[in-house]
């Protein structure tokens, strides 16, 4: 039920932002990264004073591994690495 109602959400938000033009989308963008960064920083400031700092910036960057993580699978899968392994999909670098 709860993906329903989303998938709803989402497809009036693509039918209203159709016509918007790629600039507009692209500060809309920026601006939910911004806000979304700043939310993290004041969230970090906040856990920093109820935890030891070491913890806080494991935490920190075990969540930043997480996030950056699919990215690099994705980059690996789709052009595999310069190791040259035959077991590597591709071994070429992005031109």
């Amino acid at each position: 039920m709860p993906f329903t109602v989303l998938s709803r959400y989402q497809q009036a938000l693509a039918r209203r932002s159709q016509h918007w033009s790629p600039t507009t989308r692209g500060l809309l963008w920026t601006s939910a990264a911004g806000f979304i960064f700043s939310m993290l920083n004041a969230l970090m400031r906040l856990l920093t004073q109820q935890i030891d700092p070491f913890q806080a910036q494991f935490l920190r960057y075990a969540f930043g591994l997480l996030v950056i993580l699919p990215l690099v699978w994705r980059w690996h899968t789709r052009w595999g690495c310069a190791c040259g392994s035959p077991r590597c999909r591709r071994s070429r670098w992005p031109t």
